[in-house]
């Protein structure tokens, strides 16, 4: 009765502490979005503008469901999931540390199916009837088990070591945090090999360009590992570039979709922002952050009570360990957020800044309105959604910062 009682505790305080005020976020968005699709439209065509402002509606109600959905699977875990998985571990009489093992995985394995639904339905319908989505059936499916075979071989090795350490090593939250940290580190360290699983990567072949590119970033001493151009419009329709990696493994990514939209000079102020990253060292600033954030995490994940085990019906094993872990992270996450996004927006600003002083003020602006024209952004944003999970700027406060006088 006492067991009930303690599922019962968890979760209220989920639903009152994480899927409530999410939820009001969105709904808060999406009031707000529909309050201004009532307005003149600003940096959109009429068309586009209300298309953009039914795309934004149909995702903030599509979250709310997911939100409604993951507090269910929550519930499901704690009432019967993973008393029914540490059951299945012990039936298959492994040994401890394998079995420890099989319990962590299986529970990867099960969240990202469970996940899998709303991103099907996100790519293959909502995105698809927008236009932006290019995914064929097949392609989404290859995608979803290249990452799922991704997440469980890492998850194989960070869990066996995690496990080891929470068995073996007294302090194992001050351990376990370096490891995790490590692997962050590596995991941005790697991001193009990664990449190149989901992605084909082709040598920029425009040598203007190019020179143009490489003369930007050695006024910085960016040095990359190349400029590739990455094969975006089979997925998307949408545009965007980035600087991938780290030390050695930098490299300069363009979509395919960006070079033909917003011209040389639009190319040029973009890199130029994403630069501003890399002169203001914000790249280091966020891995300083997210450490930090992680710290708490394992502090207080080490000093969970005997009775949030109860409260799942499992023994207090490492793998029962990691499992609520992964199942609070959300919970965590909501809440680091809003700082996150504060430091975040503070560096996007300042990388703008930077961006603008390498072409001007009006290329940057121009280039980030032909952006948000061709992906159909709906320009404005509910402040406390804004608070809650925007890590970037609002686009009409980046333009106002560049002086750009809005129609």
């Amino acid at each position: 009765m006492l067991d009930i009682w303690i599922d019962m505790i968890i979760c209220i305080f989920y639903l009152l502490f994480f899927t409530t005020p999410y939820i009001v976020g969105d709904i808060l968005q999406l009031k707000f979005i529909r309050q201004k699709l009532c307005e003149k439209p600003v940096l959109l065509p009429q068309k586009d503008y209300e298309e953009a402002g039914n795309y934004a509606i149909r995702k903030m109600q599509l979250s709310i469901i997911s939100q409604i959905l993951d507090g269910v699977i929550f519930a499901g875990w704690i009432f019967f999931g993973l008393t029914h998985l540490e059951d299945l571990t012990h039936y298959l009489n492994l040994p401890k540390t394998l079995g420890y093992l099989v319990f962590a995985l299986l529970f990867l394995a099960i969240q990202s199916v469970l996940a899998l639904p709303i991103s099907y339905y996100t790519t293959m319908h909502l995105d698809k009837e927008f236009g932006f989505s290019k995914v064929s059936l097949s392609l989404f499916f290859k995608d979803f088990f290249k990452g799922l075979s991704l997440t469980l071989g890492v998850g194989l090795l960070l869990i066996y070591t995690l496990i080891m350490i929470i068995e073996h090593v007294e302090h194992w939250e001050i351990s376990s945090f370096f490891v995790v940290f490590v692997f962050m580190i590596l995991a941005n360290l790697f991001y193009p090999k990664i990449a190149q699983l989901f992605n084909q990567f082709t040598p920029l072949n425009n040598r203007d360009l190019e020179s143009q590119i490489e003369s930007m970033m050695d006024k910085v001493g960016f040095k990359s590992q190349g400029i590739f151009v990455m094969d975006a419009s089979k997925r998307d329709g949408r545009l965007n570039a980035y600087f991938g990696g780290l030390g050695k493994n930098k490299r300069v990514v363009l979509f395919d979709t960006l070079i033909s939209k917003v011209g040389t000079e639009g190319l040029l102020a973009i890199l130029g922002h994403e630069l501003g990253h890399f002169k203001n060292k914000d790249l280091l600033k966020n891995l300083g952050i997210m450490g930090g954030l992680l710290a708490l995490v394992f502090a207080l994940i080490a000093h969970l009570p005997p009775l949030v085990f109860e409260g799942f019906n499992v023994s207090q094993t490492p793998a029962s360990l990691i499992a609520i872990l992964l199942l609070f992270l959300p919970v965590f996450s909501f809440y680091a957020m809003p700082l996150i996004g504060f430091f975040s927006r503070k560096n996007e600003y300042n990388a703008d800044k930077f961006g603008a002083s390498l072409s001007s003020k009006e290329t940057l602006a121009k280039a980030l309105v032909s952006i948000v024209n061709e992906n159909k952004a709906f320009p404005y944003s509910h402040p406390f959604y804004v608070f809650l999970h925007f890590t970037h700027p609002p686009l009409l406060e980046r333009l106002k910062a560049l002086d750009y006088e809005i129609e």
